[in-house]
């Protein structure tokens, strides 16, 4: 059984590198970030890339996220990790406990990831990725799976999870609205 680890917001927990060669921090966000994060979910947002919404979060709703996020570290039900090049955030990367109402999946935990498209095609989500589940084995004790839900038109995301070793195990055909068009939504999963 491995150790459980309590981390600390702000707390830098691996290095990278891009394929341009920029150095990359992985590390835990902080109150700090939260500018940071609001600009950079928004441009992901504007950009209407494969994310949850289309509309713009406000500043209020991004510190109601990062609170909940710091939260989630502090009880060892979530682990979100920011990747950082210089001083512009890259990516993010999270793995969230199962809890909220889920008595019975409380070993579950939902990953997502958003990488900047500055940074995209650069390593940074795999890197992040490995970084954040490592961090989840150790940071969220009990965790035995991991689940993901992907845009099946999504081809690079695709192949990440499953070079990440991650299995499809489901599909909702036309299970997503984006841009104008219905296209599936595939599920996977990965033990741990």
């Amino acid at each position: 059984m491995s150790r459980s680890i309590r981390f600390t917001p702000g707390q830098i927990l691996a290095f990278g590198h891009t394929k341009r060669g920029q150095e990359i921090i992985f590390r835990l966000p902080q109150k700090e970030d939260v500018q940071a994060l609001w600009k950079f979910i928004n441009k992901i947002v504007k950009e209407d890339t494969y994310v949850s919404t289309s509309e713009p979060i406000s500043l209020k709703d991004e510190k109601a996220f990062l609170d909940s996020r710091l939260s989630g570290l502090k009880t060892q039900h979530a682990i979100y990790i920011t990747a950082w090049v210089g001083k512009e955030l890259a990516g993010v990367c999270g793995i969230d406990r199962k809890v909220s109402g889920q008595r019975r999946t409380p070993h579950v935990g939902k990953f997502g990831i958003t990488i900047a498209k500055k940074f995209r095609a650069q390593g940074v989500g795999k890197q992040i990725s490995l970084v954040a589940l490592e961090a989840a084995q150790t940071g969220i004790p009990g965790l035995k799976i991991i689940e993901l839900e992907v845009f099946g038109t999504n081809a690079p995301a695709v192949a990440l999870y499953k070079k990440l070793s991650f299995k499809q195990y489901g599909k909702l055909p036309k299970g997503l609205l984006y841009k104008g068009k219905y296209m599936d939504e595939i599920f996977m999963y990965k033990n741990v």
